[in-house]
């Protein structure tokens, strides 16, 4: 239809019908049609009615929202403004909210949270100030979802759980059960406890909301899509990741059916499902997966985005597990340049995490004096958010720089290094997240098994570097060497033990003690730095045998990390998970009772380690 035609009155109504029926069957296009011939035809009248004016302004919001689904920035804000200029005109305050809604939104996808956050903040200040009957209280109770959401994903947790549940309230008093809004709100809960780490409250929500969605829209809808994610979501945190793969295809599945292959929650399925293969160590997969994320995003919201950042950085570790330590140092890189740009919020814990990461890959490429430019770079960003950023970071900085500094022969600065290391305490790993504000990103309701889990976790990149002994002479002695050294056991304290050859392989001593450790294999294989995927492979193949569970993950150690698995570091393990009495029992090393230095948390490199 020619936008210059005359229409109607009835013919405009029925446009924009078909306009809307067309957006919630999620057919775009033809949506956007039925929508800009109207708009066209009303920019054509000379001297419009009144409220051809106001509906001018609502159709202007109806492209905007299908330019954004399309992650067209430039139309969108370009018919937000066409919106705001009209609603400035017949003063219309609501309108005006909605417009900064709609901006906040671009914000949001755009990564810029800080914005995001700004333009729902004002915009919820004039719903409050000028609107007052029930349905549009109802569009302040977006508002509060709106701020919460971005609370969220700045890692506020407390303000978006209390900004979220308020909305869920106005919604309950408001409408139906079974009202969209109220999925949405349920959903954004499940977000949060997620974050928070209360992943069977998370699930909960989230099927709550796949519940509404199911029963009122159809079975293909991006909601739905959405449920499924999230769900996706909680089972990969849970470590069951062939159930979370499944449903992030039953997501992928319905968002490319309305989307086709190129929109933003399309790449971010396939950075999920990414996740998922890089957890199973299926590199080649995982890499496709981010490959394909990445190509769109970089069509979709250009190259200064976080989650490209997040991108490189996953595509970067995929290459130093398969030993591309050039490749892998190129996405770091990438990665670090678009973060210090400092476009976004709360970024230097995730500097001074690349930092480490790319001190390891030179470490890795014997680039030792590069190295310790990195590790210098991300041990004075840590020291400058002391106290609100994770001490595995910092740990892992310190111990590269004191493996460079060993290998450049200063020794003096290796040894500043292993006395600045020895003032991160032990407990400090497992008081990271309680210690911090509740709107820490992790947090609050992990308790110190998970915390130190997640350290574990993070660490798990320095899991290849030589195993040194920094304050012994490296180069290896055929001779019998007896030692007396300390170790940390599951209390914090530093204790002294006699030990023979202590950089012998521990492989020996595996079948003398599998069998004394019984449950607590889980512990000492967490402490030990194995990854859960490991753990839940040898659970799932020996799930009624705890015996050869043990058996298994400490062989299964000892051919991941040949050599480098000594005999020391088997016995400090076993000291930290609380099973010192069992290397006593099969002869592993004596414990020297006076020796015993009560809370002492000052310890060298490898107490740490």
């Amino acid at each position: 239809m020619n936008a210059t035609k005359d229409l109607s009155a009835e013919d405009v109504n029925r446009l924009c019908e078909e306009g809307h029926n067309y957006s919630n069957s999620y057919n775009l296009q033809q949506a956007l049609t039925c929508y800009l011939t109207v708009f066209e035809y009303i920019a054509s009248l000379s001297d419009p009615e009144h409220w051809y004016k106001q509906l001018q302004c609502d159709v202007c919001l109806h492209i905007c929202d299908i330019y954004i689904r399309k992650c067209d920035w430039n139309r969108a804000n370009e018919f937000i403004q066409k919106a705001k200029r009209q609603a400035n005109e017949l003063q219309k305050q609501d309108t005006i909210a909605r417009c900064l809604d709609r901006q906040g939104d671009i914000k949001k996808l755009q990564g810029d949270l800080p914005g995001a956050l700004e333009y729902f903040t004002d915009s919820l200040k004039i719903k409050v100030k000028y609107l007052g009957n029930s349905s549009q209280v109802v569009d302040i109770s977006t508002s509060l979802n709106n701020i919460g959401l971005v609370y969220c994903y700045q890692g506020k947790l407390d303000k978006a759980l209390d900004a979220v549940k308020k909305s869920l309230t106005i919604q309950l008093q408001c409408l139906d059960q079974n009202f969209n809004d109220v999925a949405m709100s349920y959903n954004n809960l499940g977000l949060i406890y997620n974050m928070q780490k209360k992943h069977d409250t998370a699930l909960s929500f989230f099927m709550k909301s796949l519940k509404i969605r199911q029963e009122i829209l159809h079975n293909n809808h991006p909601s739905i899509a959405t449920s499924y994610n999230n769900i996706g979501t909680i089972y990969k945190d849970l470590g069951k990741y062939q159930e979370a793969l499944t449903k992030y295809e039953i997501a992928l599945n319905i968002q490319i059916i309305n989307f086709g292959p190129v929109h933003i929650d399309v790449a971010t399925t396939y950075s999920n499902m990414g996740n998922i293969y890089n957890y199973q160590q299926e590199y080649e997969k995982a890499l496709e997966m981010y490959s394909m994320s990445l190509d769109i995003d970089l069509q979709l919201i250009g190259d200064k985005n976080r989650n490209i950042a997040t991108t490189y950085s996953n595509i970067g570790s995929i290459y130093y597990n398969q030993g591309k330590y050039e490749m892998a140092l190129d996405m770091y890189r990438k990665s670090l340049e678009i973060l210090e740009q400092k476009i976004f919020d709360d970024t230097d814990e995730d500097i001074a995490s690349l930092h480490s990461n790319i001190s390891v890959v030179l470490y890795k490429q014997s680039e030792y004096e590069l190295a310790t430019t990195e590790c210098e770079k991300g041990i004075a960003m840590m020291q400058e958010i002391f106290g609100h950023a994770n001490p595995a970071i910092s740990i892992t900085l310190y111990q590269v720089a004191i493996n460079c500094y060993n290998k450049l022969n200063c020794e003096a600065k290796a040894n500043d290094m292993r006395r600045r290391l020895s003032a991160i305490d032990v407990t400090s790993l497992q008081q990271h997240i309680s210690n911090t504000s509740s709107e820490n990103r992790l947090g609050n309701s992990l308790d110190q098994q998970e915390q130190f889990e997640e350290f574990v976790d993070q660490s798990d990149i320095f899991d290849d570097l030589e195993s040194e002994d920094y304050n012994q002479d490296p180069t290896p002695n055929p001779r019998e060497v007896v030692e007396i050294v300390s170790v940390i056991d599951a209390f914090g304290n530093s204790i002294k033990i006699l030990i023979s050859n202590p950089k012998s392989p521990a492989k020996p001593y595996i079948v003398r003690i599998f069998k004394d450790i019984g449950k607590d294999w889980l512990q000492l294989a967490i402490n030990l730095g194995i990854n859960h995927t490991m753990i839940e492979t040898i659970r799932s193949d020996h799930p009624q045998d705890i015996n050869e569970q043990c058996r298994k993950m400490l062989n299964e150690h000892d051919r991941a990390k040949g050599t480098d698995f000594t005999k020391l570091l088997l016995i400090e393990a076993l000291f930290i998970t609380g099973l010192s009495s069992i290397t006593e029992q099969n002869n592993l090393c004596r414990i020297c009772k006076a020796c015993k230095l009560e809370g002492n948390i000052n310890k060298d490199v490898a107490d740490i380690k």
